[in-house]
């Protein structure tokens, strides 16, 4: 609640001590001590402390490797996650590879109408997109949208993100009337 209310240090506070707890109680290796690292390394992001985000993305990574193995959505979310961190970071190709495996599981493990899907391929299209890598980027983007207007209603605020990001890739690639 704090983070959505971007009191980030209380936030912060909270899921520090929510991890304490979690460790004595529940053990090192517990699914979820692995989300509450993922929620730490969350709020850290929001607060541009990548390297802290970073070291806690890992440390939930690690631990739904060992639990949950290697097809669970949850790792999923996590590899997603630790994209994003890397992508902040502007290490493109660990944002890549990071991306490309959280969406090896979710193809696996998901409905390809999944709104986890178009998240997926809406972050891999931007990373495209960073990279210049604008084909992949447009196809990457068209794919989230296709998605997304199956699953959303026409006004959801997701919808306006994937056309806002499909009109910049249209821009990038000088293709003016299409970003219009």
């Amino acid at each position: 609640i704090y983070r959505a209310m971007e009191r980030l240090p209380e936030a912060l506070a909270y899921q520090q001590k929510a991890i304490v707890i979690q460790a004595q109680v529940l053990g090192n290796n517990h699914p979820d001590l692995a989300t509450s690292y993922g929620n730490l390394s969350l709020i850290y992001q929001d607060m541009g402390h990548l390297l802290e985000a970073l070291d806690y993305q890992q440390k939930a990574i690690i631990i739904r490797e060992q639990v949950l193995g290697n097809n669970h959505p949850d790792l999923a979310t996590s590899y997603n996650n630790l994209s994003g961190i890397y992508r902040a970071m502007e290490r493109l190709p660990e944002a890549l590879a990071y991306q490309q495996k959280a969406i090896a599981i979710r193809e696996k493990v998901l409905d390809k109408n999944h709104p986890d899907m178009a998240t997926s391929y809406g972050n891999l299209s931007n990373i495209y997109r960073a990279m210049e890598r604008l084909p992949e980027a447009l196809a990457y983007q068209q794919k989230a949208i296709a998605i997304r207007e199956k699953v959303l209603d026409k006004n959801h605020p997701d919808m306006a993100t994937s056309y806002g990001n499909l009109s910049n890739i249209y821009r990038a690639m000088e293709r003016l009337p299409e970003a219009l």
